[in-house]
């Protein structure tokens, strides 16, 4: 056995009994460690001891809120019971023995070894998990058409139960819930048999198609539900049409010039007539004061003088009609609309010697508001196979062919 020695400097000088060595020693003995001696393992691991943390009650956090309101009441903050129970879940340490033993193995006192009398590690008792399931689905449609059946709902496993926590409520498998009338989450279902046809009811009518004479409105309707069994058949025609009249239509008609008559002759001065007439919308003449006022129509002129030229005497065409307007591209682009249109006539027949020449006046031009640009662009005929010719003119964007 080791052993340290503790020793007095010298024997006492003053008196004789504390010379005395048997009731005053001068050394003193006792055991001590001795670095040739080791710690050695023995035994198997001790269980998993869960460490007395005030936060043991957040260890039940993954059981169903009933088992933790029940622990919750039952133990106090340091995660204990009154009674002294500890929580069954959790972190923890676990123990494995140290001997202490000699070169030669022999067990000695474990106050003859430096260090720890346990060697420790960490571990963990996992938690009960309860069974967590889903939400009861919808009430499905009832299972016939007509008379009594049954619906049903199903849900389905969230969480499987582990370590010990509450099982799911019903087997693997079965997650239909069949509606039995004595349970509290079924109803039974009951559809009436033989339905006649379910139809909407009418629409508004709608606008009458035309703002003036003879136009049509119509509704409609849908079907809701087809008929069941010997119910009533929906019928064919979902849509209705009527007749509507607003009012009457009438437009302002101008008609052409006629052609030029004389009263003293085959040749010389005469008239030409047209008409400016209100009608109806089967073209019949009506009073003026139906149609929309047009102060324009009202003033233009029904009769005009005209001559037909006698012979030997020059005869000149009628005028064209007025050009769409025309502004260049390049000022249109600029903002500018004042632009330019024309008419043309032509020479039928010159005049004989004696009579007079012909009017020179054969192009008109005025001034005109104009919404769209012209351009020019040379176009092509195909070559004609006999002449070997083709025919190069230059044509504005309305398709009118210019030269000079």
């Amino acid at each position: 056995m080791d052993k340290q020695v503790k020793f007095f400097s010298s024997p006492s000088k003053f008196s004789a009994e504390c010379r005395d060595t048997d009731r005053y020693p001068r050394d003193q003995h006792e055991e001590c460690p001795c670095s040739t001696h080791e710690n050695q393992l023995v035994g198997e691991w001790s269980d998993c001891i869960l460490s007395e943390n005030p936060e043991t009650g957040t260890r039940f956090a993954q059981m169903s809120l009933t088992s933790i309101r029940y622990r919750l009441e039952h133990l106090n903050m340091t995660g204990s019971s009154a009674t002294g129970t500890r929580a069954e879940c959790g972190n923890g340490k676990r123990f494995m023995a140290l001997r202490c033993a000699n070169p030669q193995k022999d067990a000695l006192g474990n106050t003859r070894c430096l260090g720890e009398q346990y060697r420790e590690e960490n571990c963990s008792i996992p938690c009960p998990v309860d069974c967590q399931m889903s939400d009861w689905t919808d009430w499905s449609p009832c299972s016939v058409q007509c008379g009594s059946g049954i619906s049903y709902r199903s849900r389905k496993v969230v969480t499987q139960q582990a370590n010990g926590g509450r099982l799911c409520p019903f087997t693997p498998g079965k997650t239909k819930e069949a509606e039995p009338v004595t349970e509290p989450l079924v109803v039974s279902c009951e559809e009436p048999c033989d339905n006649d046809c379910l139809m909407t009811a009418w629409t508004p009518w709608t606008h009458c198609t035309t703002s003036c004479g003879l136009g049509t409105t119509r509704r409609r309707r849908s079907i809701l539900k087809h008929r069941v069994g010997l119910g009533r058949q929906c019928p064919l025609k979902l849509e209705q049409t009527k007749p509507c009249f607003n009012k009457g239509c009438y437009v302002w008609s101008v008609s052409g010039w006629s052609s030029c008559s004389t009263q003293l002759g085959i040749c010389g001065v005469g008239v030409q007539e047209r008409n400016v007439s209100c009608l109806d919308e089967q073209g019949r003449p009506v009073n003026s004061s139906k149609c929309t006022l047009d102060p324009a129509k009202l003033v233009m002129p029904t009769r005009r003088s005209c001559k037909i030229p006698c012979p030997g005497e020059c005869k000149l065409s009628e005028w064209t009609t007025w050009t769409r307007c025309h502004i260049g591209c390049e000022d249109f682009r600029q903002g500018l609309t004042s632009g330019v249109r024309a008419r043309s006539r032509a020479i039928l027949s010159h005049p004989s010697p004696g009579n007079p020449p012909c009017d020179t006046a054969l192009w008109q031009q005025e001034p005109c508001y104009a919404v769209q640009c012209a351009w020019f662009e040379w176009h092509a005929t195909r070559w004609n196979i006999m002449t070997k010719h083709r025919r190069v003119v230059c044509r504005r964007n309305d398709g009118l062919e210019v030269t000079g």
